[in-house]
């Protein structure tokens, strides 16, 4: 392998994923076998370790008072409290109570 810095990302449009194994190897600078381990060092060295950054967690509050914050969930809303306000009313000419 060369010391030649490799780009570790490929450009936005190239599909590396669907590309033959091989290619897809040399474009990332990598072999079959894996890295050596003065590449691995430079690139942990370089872009730090391979692992995720634990983000806050989000509580349940959070998230139902996220769902409010969608046009259709406040549509929603709105009609069901005009339907809540209609039932309560009663039409004219009969009582609110049934005469079972």
């Amino acid at each position: 392998m060369s010391d030649a810095p490799v780009p570790l990302r490929p450009p936005a449009d190239a599909a590396w994923h669907q590309r033959p194994v091989a290619e897809a190897l040399a474009q990332f600078g990598a072999a079959a076998a894996g890295l050596s381990g003065a590449t691995a060092a430079q690139r942990l060295a370089t872009d730090g370790p391979n692992e995720l950054k634990e983000s806050e967690r989000t509580t349940a509050g959070q998230i139902f008072l996220g769902q409010f914050k969608s046009l259709i969930t406040w549509i929603l809303v709105g009609a069901g409290v005009i339907s809540a306000l209609l039932a309560t009313r009663s039409t004219p000419g009969r009582s609110s109570r049934s005469s079972c």
